[in-house]
């Protein structure tokens, strides 16, 4: 009989997928609860309940749903609307996994506040992917940062190969981040309007969506970029390796970031040059000539950075990338950090056993 494992996540999500999925073939049976709609492909060995936002009819149902199960470990991921109800909840071992917008953001004297201390002193464990998170978290609960694991989303090394890439005529950069005002991708925009009246050969392609998507797309038509900059959408995360192989160069211009986000870990991992701003853990990521960084919000800055990798020889471009590489398989190779959360499940029913 398999050991049964809630995960509360949202179904819109590939980071809740990779997660949930790598312990498809653990002792464990899966379970997973979201109260967003399903976007993404879930396998058929796990068992997916959706519940509506109405907060009253989740709780019941939750609470339901947990009585049937009996699971011996819930796992809460991404701190969202629903953190009310987690401390009414009769849950035996609570794992607590906050993504960096839920606490960052977040203010001790809130209501918000107040529930998030509930759940973390709630928590048997805590995860965060960043050394930084600690902090955060000790905002709301200094008594249990012992309970606090680092443990990285991490990227498939194996699904994001390595690949060198050769200088072609026209220099090729790609954004993978979405269209809201924290990722900043207006600076990329108007560093773009710069380097064009300077007469480099590039092009940029603008990948994602969201609520700011129109007035990009307005300030690109403002600027007469139209022949420079063009907004692709979604992708097909499974073409996403063979996607990357097609560019010079990542930039991911984000304000702020928890650990090392998905898409430029990706991008390090498949050989692709990065520039990264320089906050959050992103200095650690790029040193050891790893990639690049530009003062976070600075257009001038990001154009003479953009200016100088496209300068660079071939032969420093390769190592910096083979660099980037040998980092995220020592610090972020997807496989480790699931092994180590693991480990940490099996050390919670060790502990119940007793």
């Amino acid at each position: 009989m398999k050991e049964k494992l809630v995960f509360i996540a949202p179904a819109n999500s590939i980071h809740s997928k990779k997660w949930i999925e790598s312990f498809l073939n653990s002792k464990f049976k899966i379970y997973w609860i979201s109260f967003y709609n399903k976007t993404i492909d879930i396998h058929d060995d796990i068992e997916f309940h959706f519940l509506k936002s109405n907060l009253i009819y989740s709780y019941f149902k939750l609470k339901k749903l947990l009585n049937i199960i009996k699971p011996e470990i819930v796992h809460y991921h991404y701190l969202g609307f629903q953190l009310f109800l987690i401390p009414f909840l009769n849950i035996k071992n609570l794992v607590t996994s906050p993504w960096g917008s839920d606490i960052k953001f977040s203010k001790k004297k809130s209501i918000k506040g107040f529930f998030i201390s509930k759940i973390f002193n709630k928590s048997k464990i805590i995860t965060v992917d960043a050394d930084f998170m600690f902090g955060e978290v000790e905002k709301f609960s200094k008594e249990n940062l012992s309970k606090v694991s680092r443990i990285n989303y991490g990227t498939d090394i194996k699904f994001f190969k390595f690949n060198s890439k050769i200088k072609e005529n026209i220099f090729k950069i790609i954004s993978l981040r979405n269209h809201e005002e924290i990722y900043d991708i207006d600076k990329l925009i108007l560093a773009s309007s710069i380097l064009k009246k300077n007469n480099f050969n590039f092009c940029v392609n603008i990948f994602g969506s969201g609520s700011q998507s129109k007035s990009l797309k307005d300030l690109v038509k403002k600027l007469s970029l139209e022949d420079t900059i063009v907004f692709s959408g979604g992708y097909e995360y499974s073409k996403l390796p063979k996607l990357l192989h097609e560019y010079d160069l990542y930039i991911s211009p984000s304000t702020s970031d928890a650990g090392l986000s998905a898409s430029t870990s990706e991008a390090m991992s498949s050989g692709v040059s990065v520039l990264t701003a320089d906050n959050s853990e992103n200095p650690f990521w790029m040193n050891d000539n790893c990639g690049f960084l530009f003062k976070t919000s600075s257009v001038d800055d990001l154009v003479i950075k953009i200016n100088e990798i496209i300068n660079k020889n071939q032969d420093e471009l390769d190592l910096i990338r083979l660099n980037a590489r040998k980092k995220i398989e020592k610090f972020n190779d997807y496989n480790n950090e699931m092994a180590k959360m693991l480990s940490i499940y099996n050390s919670l029913l060790i502990e119940n056993n007793r």
